[in-house]
């Protein structure tokens, strides 16, 4: 059986709907609450030599350790 092609009013009626979802999401994205998980807090390559930020380049458990400040676990 073949399908029916759908004429040019409704191609682009199809067109219209799909870009008004597409600004709806985009509207409610912008609106949206800042995120506030980890990886959008700190900075890049935290805890590694390469952080930008001199007291995360260790990690938190370590400079515990190496201050000799017992762990409270």
């Amino acid at each position: 059986m073949r399908r029916k092609r759908k004429s040019s009013k409704e191609v682009h009626a199809t067109k219209l709907q799909v870009q008004s979802i597409t600004q709806a999401e985009a509207d409610a994205a912008a609106t949206a609450p800042p995120v506030k998980n980890w990886s959008a807090t700190m900075p890049a390559y935290c805890y590694t030599a390469a952080c930008p930020v001199k007291e995360l380049r260790i990690p938190a458990r370590q400079q515990k350790k190496e201050s000799g400040e017992k762990s409270p676990e």
